[in-house]
């Protein structure tokens, strides 16, 4: 009888956290992330499983097991086989709680004129209301950070970019471990 008492009693202080958890981040689970694959963990027949190039990309992509930062599995290789128009991009689209706070996470390396980095565009419907963008300073590995707020966003697409010109052919920088998580909101004391 004791230990059906004690095993409903953690059920029931589990059930609170849980709740107590929704309430603070807005429904979702506060440190879920929402980028689908940002472990860049599934591929098949060259393609990086929930991410999206454009047709005719100028580049390849390849998961590298090698070159990849501390404490992380492996990495996503872009090789520049051709120059571009604009910058070149991987993206992925996720939902987003209007007027929630998140944070972006994730790592970049990029040596060259490449010009690795990160961006974040915010949508309300089909209109884009605001980019958001963290450059990496191209040297070696480098994590990127930024929190933001979906302010009147109902959708985001995470962006990695880089140049792609005539001066960036035959070089490579790499993305790992790309992360979008929701932060918790401070409650109002007022």
């Amino acid at each position: 009888m004791t230990w059906n008492f004690i095993s409903m009693r953690a059920a029931k202080v589990r059930a609170i956290i849980v709740f107590a958890m929704a309430i603070l981040c807005g429904g979702a689970v506060c440190g879920d992330n929402l980028i689908i694959n940002g472990d860049f963990n599934e591929s098949s027949d060259g393609n990086v499983a929930n991410w999206r190039c454009p047709a005719g990309s100028s580049y390849t992509l390849v998961i590298d097991r090698e070159e990849k930062p501390n404490g992380v599995e492996r990495s996503l290789r872009v090789a520049i086989n051709n120059s571009g128009k604009g910058l070149g991009q991987i993206t992925q689209k996720f939902p987003v709680e209007p007027d929630a706070n998140y944070l972006l996470e994730g790592w970049v390396m990029s040596n060259g004129s490449e010009q690795g980095s990160i961006q974040i565009k915010l949508y309300s419907g089909k209109e884009e209301i605001e980019r958001i963008r963290v450059l990496s300073s191209g040297a070696g590995w480098e994590r990127l950070t930024k929190q933001f707020t979906a302010t009147n966003a109902d959708w985001a697409e995470v962006l990695l970019r880089f140049k792609q010109t005539s001066k960036e052919i035959g070089n490579e920088l790499n993305f790992a471990d790309i992360r979008v998580t929701l932060v918790p909101t401070e409650p109002d004391n007022s």
